[in-house]
């Protein structure tokens, strides 16, 4: 009886983390990336190969659901670059028994792609709506607070944030109740 031999199957791989005869992957991690990598190697020669293709050679991901996502994100980051993507629903269908990881995934995806505009926002010296913004007080990423006048009232100091509508922040601001602030 031999002491432990060295394993012969990627299952055996896998689960111990022990290098294989030929010195491949020890994990599954490794082994998505080495295979994320031939994909990308194919995808630049010209084929088109979907992840199942590298999921049916190696079976044992299918156990391994975070090495199997990866190699699944990595087909959605190709199809992207080359402008072959793959819509969502049809992603979700291929794969239903990982629909939440590539749900989480691909929604985090998307957040990170979508890079709003910066919007166009007004300078000191400019009216808007019924305030003549003074000075600018501070400046974030999608805003800009200002001191401001409104004649209105007779020219009374306020402090006013302008933000663009698409971040969502006003509804956040308009559900502020404070004694020093004014209700949206």
């Amino acid at each position: 009886m031999s002491a432990n031999p060295l394993p012969d199957t990627v299952h055996d791989k896998l689960r111990d983390g022990r290098p294989g005869r030929d010195g491949r992957a020890t994990t599954s991690d490794d082994l998505a990336s080495q295979l994320a990598t031939e994909m990308a190697q194919c995808w630049q020669a010209g084929e088109r190969p979907f992840a199942e293709e590298f999921l049916n050679r190696h079976p044992d991901l299918l156990e391994q659901p975070e090495a199997a996502v990866q190699l699944i994100y990595e087909e959605v980051c190709l199809r992207q670059e080359y402008e072959h993507a793959a819509s969502v629903a049809d992603l979700l269908d291929r794969f239903p028994q990982w629909r939440e990881q590539l749900e989480v995934l691909l929604a985090c995806h998307r957040l990170l792609q979508d890079s709003p505009a910066v919007p166009e926002l007004p300078n000191a010296g400019e009216s808007v709506a019924d305030f003549d913004l003074v000075a600018e007080l501070g400046r974030g990423a999608l805003g800009r607070v200002f001191l401001a006048t409104q004649p209105a009232l007779g020219d009374r100091h306020v402090v006013v944030k302008i933000t663009s509508c698409s971040g969502g922040e006003h509804l956040s601001l308009a559900r502020l109740l404070h004694s020093h602030i004014v209700p949206l």
